[in-house]
């Protein structure tokens, strides 16, 4: 059975794998402010940092403890050695109840140029992913209460043949599976229209109405969310969809084309991550080459192999 703490798991694990990864490319895009001591550009990578969903702390670190970047500007300066020793030789994330707390090492070859401790919390990704999937949840468990008091109360206050269709809509609400879901049909049946043979959809978001066209569940499914955006406020829709009764019918189709969008759209940014290639930049030049006892020394700080007195050409006069 579908429910909402499952597709809660899957997007909190989604979540903490995007804050760890966004944390990663933000701190490495700024390597070279590490290299030249860059205070104010480490400064602007804190914030960066503190502008991710659940991220609370963030603290910066040269190789000798010193801290050089903290989201309290008050500890500027202070040396803790003792937490280098935390430190390993790869990013490693540390949990203590519902704070997790990334310990990221910067690296320019295998040398260490400096480190960066930056904090998240996990209940702030439950609240940010809960306000995500609230509206799905909640739209569907009213229809669906709705649905069963009105039919159960139908039997006793409206003639049988009006409250069949609502008996048949709270069965399907009853019955949703992960198979109903992530199936390619819903079920629809296009509703007749003798005489009018106008199936275009007259707010262009679709090839043809999904009310009246030769495939309802394939168009309704490509519009997904768009369809709760726009077919309410569509005037064919309102001429064509019927009594209230029926509207609630295809409310439901509407809600389930749209969760069907949501996650195929996760799963895709799942398998993107999960198949990314890995790149190789290959760089060549017309000259003498260089030796073998330097080519391990080539990306070392400020490594040049002129002579002392002379500058490294770095522009900086180092």
């Amino acid at each position: 059975m579908f429910t909402a703490f499952s597709f809660e798991q899957k997007l909190l694990k989604e979540k903490k794998q995007n804050t760890v990864e966004n944390i990663k490319n933000i701190v490495e895009s700024y390597k070279d402010s590490f290299i030249l001591r860059n205070l104010e550009k480490i400064d602007e990578m804190v914030k960066k940092i503190d502008n991710l969903p659940s991220v609370f702390y963030i603290s910066v670190l040269d190789v000798d403890g010193r801290i050089i970047g903290n989201t309290d500007i008050s500890n500027l300066g202070f040396v803790n050695k003792k937490l280098l020793e935390k430190f390993r030789n790869a990013p490693f994330t540390e949990k203590k109840r519902n704070i997790l707390t990334l310990y990221y090492p910067v690296k320019v070859d295998r040398n260490s140029i400096g480190y960066v401790i930056a904090s998240y919390d996990l209940n702030l990704l439950k609240y940010s992913i809960d306000r995500e999937i609230l509206k799905i949840v909640v739209q569907t468990m009213a229809i669906a209460v709705l649905v069963i008091l009105v039919s159960f109360a139908g039997v006793f206050v409206i003639s049988g043949y009006m409250s069949q269709p609502l008996i048949n809509l709270k069965n399907k609400i009853m019955n949703i599976t992960s198979t109903y879901i992530d199936g390619s049909e819903l079920g629809i049946k296009p509703v007749e229209t003798i005489g009018r043979g106008d199936k275009s959809c007259i707010k262009n978001v679709a090839d043809q109405c999904w009310l009246v066209g030769e495939h309802p569940d394939k168009t309704l499914i490509e519009m997904g969310e768009l369809s709760l955006k726009e077919c309410p406020s569509c005037e064919k829709f309102s001429e064509l969809s019927g009594d209230e009764i029926s509207q609630l019918n295809y409310s439901f189709y509407m809600m389930v084309a749209s969760l069907k969008e949501y996650l195929r759209k996760l799963d895709e940014a799942h398998r993107e991550r999960e198949t990314q290639p890995i790149g190789r930049l290959i760089v060549e030049d017309n000259g003498t080459g260089i030796s073998k006892e330097n080519r391990d020394k080539i990306f070392q700080p400020f490594f040049t192999t002129k002579t002392k007195g002379i500058r490294t050409g770095t522009a900086y006069g180092l």
